[in-house]
């Protein structure tokens, strides 16, 4: 099988990886860095044989632009945030009381309005959400300034602010089934263990949905909400090709992944 990966994905676990699938008799092409030019793919590539991308959005856009042919999880429509919530709006959903607006609108709602959260509703994540107190604290926002000069008709996710645990549990469905899972947290590494059982129950009903976002994919689920435990809630859907894996059980995932990819799905 043949596998193209990024080194900012798997950061540093990449020799992990790899071991992992050499050990299995797979090719591997490592891209190493944010390049600027796209990376082809090798003269001997072999679309007709099991493949799989696991890399960053960048390189996963340009990959199924030129229409290689290796097989990626990444779906930009489904990603969006008015996709996929909408599908499992009958679920937990951390933002269920959200709206959607373009960019040039969001700077001026009324006062009353805010806080808010703000985030981009596209899948490709044009800049990180965040608690905007004033119309001011978007405007002055430095990953946003581009769109709103460029592209201001950039469609946000507006919703009520929640305080959330500082634990957040990344879960890895493939082919309906949760292969694997990690704890994470933006302020300190957070050692591998298992998910409490609300979470790994509302995992399931994720992954036993009726609509599916593709065949590889991770969902975001939190255990607390304004200072309530134990209260599991989804925060987002990410892509199967472009998830970072943080202390998940790679054997395993990639595992499923190669044997999925071998059933010709």
């Amino acid at each position: 099988m043949f596998w193209r990966i990024h080194k900012t994905i798997f950061q540093n676990r990449l020799k992990e990886a790899c071991n992992i699938l050499i050990a299995k008799g797979d090719k591997i092409q490592i891209i190493e860095q944010q390049n600027i030019e796209f990376t082809p793919l090798p003269n001997d590539f072999d679309k007709t044989k099991p493949t799989f991308a696991i890399t960053t959005i960048q390189d996963a856009n340009r990959l199924t632009k030129t229409d290689t042919g290796i097989n990626i999880c990444y779906d930009k429509q489904n990603y969006k945030v008015s996709t996929w919530i909408s599908y499992l709006q009958e679920l937990e959903v951390l933002n269920n009381d959200c709206y959607f607006l373009p960019l040039s609108l969001v700077i001026h709602l009324d006062l009353d309005k805010f806080p808010i959260f703000i985030r981009s509703d596209s899948g490709d994540k044009l800049f990180t959400g965040f608690v905007a107190h004033t119309p001011d604290d978007i405007l002055s926002h430095p990953d946003i300034a581009f769109y709103m000069i460029n592209a201001p008709e950039t469609m946000c996710m507006i919703a009520t602010p929640k305080k959330i645990s500082n634990i957040e549990w990344r879960l890895w469905i493939i082919d309906r089934k949760i292969s694997g899972y990690s704890p994470y947290s933006w302020k300190k590494k957070i050692p591998l263990s298992e998910p409490p059982v609300t979470v790994m129950e509302l995992a399931e009903k994720v992954a036993n949905t009726e609509w599916q976002p593709d065949f590889v994919y991770t969902v975001d689920i939190i255990n607390g909400i304004n200072g309530i435990n134990n209260l599991p809630a989804i925060i987002e859907i990410n892509a199967g090709s472009t998830s970072g894996f943080y202390n998940a059980d790679l054997r395993k995932i990639l595992s499923d992944i190669r044997n999925l990819m071998n059933t010709g799905f």
